[in-house]
């Protein structure tokens, strides 16, 4: 990833493998507008048809992308 993913002190390189490898990352990831998002959970919560729920914010463009584990 270069100078575009900063890592928290200690991570374990292996872990990162894991968190971008497409057959370990379980559902899918959608990005939309805010309002569209939230239209979106209830549609498919109403429809009992899977589990959804806003994960997070896309905010200003910047040169990096922390990892934020929690």
């Amino acid at each position: 990833f270069g100078d575009s993913v900063r890592l928290p002190k200690g991570f374990d390189r292996v872990r990162l493998d894991v968190l971008f490898d497409a057959q370990t990352s379980g559902g899918l990831l959608i990005s939309l507008p805010e309002a569209k998002a939230k239209k979106l959970v209830q549609t498919i919560r109403r429809r009992k048809t899977s589990t959804a729920v806003i994960i997070g914010k896309v905010g200003r463009k910047s040169k990096r992308y922390d990892i934020v584990l929690s």
